[in-house]
């Protein structure tokens, strides 16, 4: 036994000294630090934001970072919130495993002021209402027209003190057209038509219009005729409307020589020569009242009538 011990504690010694100079065991063989090939970069690396705004930031590494940010807040999943004071920012992610980091900027930009109140203008002062209208006409009561023709109609109030206004009143017709001035224009059928005015508190005027057929021109038949002194010719006449249709006419006639009935019947006189017939519209009648009228000017009323004639050549011999 004293034997073993000895040779045991040589062996100790040695591995004491080993420890006192410093010489260190053999090392196992080093593992490989997969942070040499570690990357990762932020998105996005700027962005401007409101105050208060929100911002998500993402890395191209999934492992997971530690986040910071130099204003405002972050997340642990990264979510950026701006603070309340405009500036610049760097928000940063640290990644402790590699010792790695990236940084983006954020500008924070003041939100715009609220634009400033539309100032309200002083109030208007009020008009005084019109007086209430207690009677309504139109002014002329009653036109004789053609078509196409026009007519400027008025509307005339009175109020219970009598006095005269002008009223504002809405007009209509049952055919034709009617402006809000009260302007007419007859339409191209023919017949009779009433306009309307009605006044803001409910009142009614009515305006009689008969719409003949406009004629623009009178056919007399035979236009160029020759005659034996004594002897007779009938002529005819045709009214040739805007439309240029033909219809019958009434007529007035006349002639430059020989003599001419109410019919058209001409007599040639005794003496050779040229001779002109014509003809003019009889004046028509409405309500029993001959017509005055003026074709495609306003009325005023009742004014003259612009005739319409139509004429042939008479040759006389003997």
């Amino acid at each position: 036994m004293p034997s073993q011990s000895y040779y045991a504690r040589p062996a100790l010694l040695g591995g004491v000294l080993s420890l006192v100079l410093g010489c260190a065991p053999v090392p196992t063989a080093p593992t490989t630090d997969s942070s040499n090939d570690f990357a990762a970069e932020l998105t996005p690396k700027q962005a401007a934001l409101a105050p208060g705004g929100t911002l998500v930031f993402t890395s191209t590494t999934s492992e997971q970072a530690n986040w910071s940010a130099t204003g405002g807040s972050i997340s642990n999943a990264g979510v950026f919130t701006a603070p309340a004071t405009a500036g610049t920012y760097r928000v940063i992610a640290h990644w402790p495993k590699h010792d790695m980091s990236d940084t983006a900027v954020v500008t924070v930009v003041p939100s715009a002021p609220p634009p400033p109140p539309t100032p309200v203008p002083p109030s208007a002062p009020v008009p005084p209402s019109a007086p209430a209208l207690t009677s309504l006409l139109i002014a002329p009561d009653s036109v004789w027209m053609t078509q196409l023709d026009t007519v400027a109609l008025g509307a005339v109030g009175h109020t219970a003190a009598g006095d005269s206004v002008a009223p504002v009143v809405i007009w209509s017709a049952t055919g034709g057209a009617v402006d809000a001035n009260g302007q007419f224009v007859a339409g191209l059928a023919t017949g009779d038509y009433q306009v309307m005015a009605r006044s803001a508190n409910g009142l009614v005027a009515h305006t009689a219009l008969h719409v003949d057929p406009n004629i623009v021109a009178i056919l007399v038949t035979p236009p160029i005729v020759s005659v034996t002194a004594g002897h007779t010719q009938q002529f005819s006449a045709k009214g040739v409307t805007i439309e240029n249709d033909t219809i019958a006419v009434s007529v007035i006639w006349h002639a430059s020589g020989g003599t001419i009935t109410s019919a058209g019947l001409f007599t040639a006189g005794s003496t050779a020569g040229s001779y002109s017939v014509w003809c003019e519209l009889v004046p028509p009648t409405w309500g029993g009242t001959q017509v005055i009228f003026t074709r495609q000017s306003p009325l005023s009323g009742r004014m003259r009538r612009v005739p319409v004639t139509g004429s042939a050549t008479v040759r006389i011999g003997n």
